[in-house]
């Protein structure tokens, strides 16, 4: 879980970024040198590439649902992201995490 108003959030984002997705680390000696670059542009997720020199991923983080006001049902959206992933149309979903997934950036769009 990565808390979004924690001061280390970026170090959490590295953390579970460098789990999923190991091919990050790739030359890399700890997660601490992965870069984290926020994005604009979500509807209800905050977006961040994650990237070393040589991959980049992008890192969704759903907002919190602890007030009651969840709009769209996470894990049925996951499992059919997932599903559209496996059948080439939509980017490769590299794995979830408790408030959030990590998937293939398409760099440019």
């Amino acid at each position: 879980r990565v808390d979004p108003d924690a001061p280390d959030r970026d170090d959490q984002v590295r953390k579970i970024s460098a789990e999923i997705c190991p091919f990050l680390m790739e030359e890399l000696d700890d997660s601490s040198q992965l870069q984290v670059k926020p994005l604009s542009g979500g509807l209800s997720n905050e977006l961040f590439i994650v990237s070393s020199s040589k991959h980049a991923v992008l890192f969704r983080l759903h907002p919190s649902e602890e007030d009651g006001t969840q709009i769209v049902n996470r894990e049925q959206e996951n499992r059919l992201v997932a599903w559209l992933s496996r059948h080439g149309q939509a980017p490769i979903f590299y794995g979830r995490f408790e408030n959030g997934r990590l998937e293939e950036l398409y760099p440019e769009v």
